[in-house]
């Protein structure tokens, strides 16, 4: 790893304010692998977010149009074939966010490569926490 020094040099030596204490420059990876690292998981995350809400749409749509029609003749049968398409509607987009998952922990995988300093506060952090929790 190579340092820098800190502050700026001038004419004089009176204007030669420089650090004492070296700053590392960061490497390739850590200033361009885990931004584009982070980037990617953001993207997963918004996309398995949309698939969420989407599940959570349809099954409010359902339970509000069983509730609007319920004082209907045929509400019962009504209900059941809603519920059934409402299914398989949940079906299709519990596939979804299924494959959202992997494609997530796939990214959150490589977020964590990409950058091993957040991977290792994140370890010690959750030991901090199994810790208290026992």
């Amino acid at each position: 790893m190579c340092f820098r020094a800190v502050g700026h040099v001038y004419q004089g030596d009176e204007f030669y304010p420089r650090s004492e204490v070296p700053v590392p420059i960061p490497s390739e990876a850590v200033r361009h692998d885990a931004p584009t690292r982070f980037g990617d998981l953001q993207a997963a995350v918004k996309a398995m977010d949309t698939a969420l809400k989407a599940m959570a749409n349809v099954t409010e749509m359902v339970d509000e149009l069983n509730e609007a029609t319920s004082n209907a003749k045929d509400a019962y049968l009504d209900r059941r074939y809603r519920e059934a398409a409402a299914y398989c509607s949940l079906d299709e987009l519990l596939t979804t966010a299924m494959n959202k998952q992997g494609t997530l922990r796939k990214t959150l995988a490589a977020f964590h490569e990409a950058s091993p300093e957040l991977a290792h506060w994140l370890k010690r952090w959750q030991a901090d926490c199994s810790r208290k929790a026992a």
